[in-house]
């Protein structure tokens, strides 16, 4: 009996906290975010007749203006995470206010979401350069699998295994339709991929996957495996 009153209350207990949790939350626009704004962003964002970047947060004077625009609140969150913004010439932000303000944002960005559908996910497979390279990666291999003859400038050498975070003065890049590098022996790979606006090959629409392919996509893992060369 005595274990149940304390599962009982330690349950009211998490629902009460998370009550104040919630009002707490509610509170970060007039209390923390709209004052920041006024002292930091409104200058350029509001207070003049040129409205700079098209974001006008004067026009923002509820927490339920704030919550209607999503995309806003997203869009602040990536330039303030990346030190974007405030910019260099503007006073920065006080030591610590950063990662609260973060925070406020990103639980204003869940409450602006929550309840809403998520946009239609297209399925998408792997294009035959992903392909290949996530099963030379996977198995360590020295070679293309199957040979990719599309005229596409590519990069050669790993250079971001040299370490450091910096492009190296120089990339070496060939075309590899004018390599001779065949690929595994007995290996079936599949067509080459439909090319998407501007030439690229990795946009979720084009890269489909039909019964067919599924097929052939199988018999590509069979060929690989049984390869004299694998």
């Amino acid at each position: 009996m005595q274990a149940s009153k304390r599962i009982y209350c330690s349950f009211l207990l998490l629902i009460v906290l998370g009550g104040m949790e919630k009002i707490q939350a509610a509170g970060d626009f007039d209390s923390f975010l709209k004052p920041l704004f006024a002292a930091k962003c409104i200058k350029c964002h509001g207070g003049g007749k040129k409205v700079k970047g098209k974001v006008n947060l004067k026009e923002i004077r509820t927490e339920k203006d704030f919550l209607a625009r999503p995309k806003l609140i997203k869009e602040l969150i990536e330039v303030i995470d990346g030190n974007d913004m405030p910019p260099e010439d503007e006073p920065g932000l006080e030591v610590g206010a950063r990662p609260k303000l973060l925070a406020a944002l990103k639980e204003m960005l869940a409450q602006s979401t929550s309840g809403k559908k998520a946009g239609r996910a297209r399925v998408r497979r792997l294009n035959r350069f992903q392909y290949n390279n996530s099963i030379r990666d996977l198995f360590k291999l020295k070679k293309d699998v199957f040979r990719l003859p599309e005229k596409l400038m590519t990069r050669q050498g790993n250079y971001l295994a040299q370490g450091g975070g910096k492009m190296p003065e120089k990339v070496e890049v060939a075309c590899l339709s004018l390599l001779d590098q065949g690929g595994f022996r007995d290996v079936a790979a599949f067509p080459r991929d439909l090319r998407a606006a501007h030439g690229f090959d990795n946009q979720a629409n084009q890269l489909t996957l039909s019964p067919l392919l599924l097929d052939a996509f199988l018999k590509l893992s069979v060929s690989i495996l049984e390869s004299p060369d694998f």
